[in-house]
């Protein structure tokens, strides 16, 4: 039997059953907690996957639409598309030569 001595002064004795049910108790709380805690990770997770869709959503449709709006800018102005590719193309030819 293992003893304590409190502060009062007195002995308290505390058996070995004691000590193993009290082991046992917490051992059950930290599995518990462990549960608790793998159950939190897989819904933060989900939250996670569910926001990171809808972004990847949302920047589908934006790449759409500005295709779109090329595509109509092209068709209604040729001529200008043609320059301005022409004047970009020689703007990335002239800083890539750079060295």
């Amino acid at each position: 039997m293992a003893s304590t001595t409190a502060k009062n002064g007195k002995d308290h004795s505390v058996s070995q059953q004691d000590l193993s049910d009290q082991i046992a108790t917490i051992k059950a709380e930290i599995a518990g907690l462990t549960s608790l805690l793998a159950e939190a990770g897989l819904e933060r997770k989900e939250q996670v996957k569910a926001t990171a869709q809808e972004q990847a959503e949302l920047a589908a449709d934006q790449a759409r639409k500005l295709g779109n709006d090329a595509q109509a800018f092209v068709t209604a102005r040729p001529g200008a598309a043609l320059g301005i590719a022409a004047g970009l193309g020689f703007l990335v030819g002239f800083l890539g030569s750079r060295k």
